[in-house]
């Protein structure tokens, strides 16, 4: 899958909107299991076990969101060490220190979908109840799942 057009915030709401809808999120992530298998073990592969219960929710309603944002569903044909080394890339660059938000700045930079890095942010920065129940590193865990994700998205 290609994102080739600019995803503007207003269709990120939508998206969101949508998958408060029941079965929303779960018919996304079948999607994904049948678009993108190796995707979807790298979102919830054996290091997913570190995270609480409410961190795996979140893990999950963020990559339902990104997928249903991009749009039409092609097949992603990407190998666990092709997703590794992108993976990679995030934590080199995400681990140079500062707060959540001062490390993301690195990541804002010449990156053509803004809105959707946003999203992912603001969802693990401005829901007050959730935020309180997401620890640090689940909150690092998740933010790279889903920069590694946006980046296979674009690609």
């Amino acid at each position: 899958m290609k994102i080739d057009k600019y995803i503007s915030e207003e269709t990120i709401d939508q998206v969101i909107v949508s998958l408060e809808g029941e079965d929303a999120v779960e018919n996304a992530l079948l999607d994904i299991e049948s678009n993108a298998p190796g995707v979807l073990a790298f979102l919830f592969g054996s290091d997913s076990e570190l995270l609480s219960d409410v961190e795996k929710e979140l893990l999950t309603f963020v990559s339902a969101a990104l997928w249903k944002s991009a749009g039409e569903s092609d097949t992603i044909d990407l190998d666990a060490d092709e997703i590794s080394v992108l993976e990679e890339k995030n934590w080199e660059k995400f681990e140079n220190g500062g707060t959540f938000r001062d490390r993301l700045d690195v990541f804002y930079q010449s990156f053509p979908q803004e809105d959707l890095l946003s999203m992912v942010e603001d969802l693990l920065t401005e829901d007050g109840e959730a935020e309180n129940q997401i620890s640090r590193e689940g909150r690092d865990h998740i933010f790279i799942k889903a920069k590694t994700f946006l980046d296979i998205l674009i690609s």
